[in-house]
């Protein structure tokens, strides 16, 4: 990403399905979040439903298992994306940019 800096990126595992939970615990200012489906190093989808991220209660941007290629979403603070999933443990994989 031209311009930005390389904030953090990781998993977040989301514990409880329909429990949605920030991407990350810590107030994370930010300009944009890349999230995508993890995948296993031979590329095999790792989640059986599709995850839903936005702001906490309006998690409708849709993740399909097989999207490895992600998306970029623009958010000023991290924390404030959630996450949610339709099976217990699902998760997302992301990097942060500033």
């Amino acid at each position: 990403m031209a311009g930005h800096r390389l904030v953090a990126g990781g998993n977040s595992v989301v514990a409880l399905a329909a429990v949605p939970e920030p991407l990350v615990d810590a107030v994370t200012p930010c300009a944009i979040v890349w999230v995508g489906a993890p995948h296993n190093d031979a590329g095999v989808a790792q989640n059986t439903t599709v995850a839903r991220l936005g702001p906490a209660g309006g998690e409708h941007i849709q993740l399909l298992t097989t999207d490895a290629g992600g998306m970029y979403i623009p958010c000023e603070f991290a924390n404030l994306l959630y996450v949610n999933v339709g099976v217990n443990a699902e998760s997302v994989d992301y990097v942060i940019f500033a």
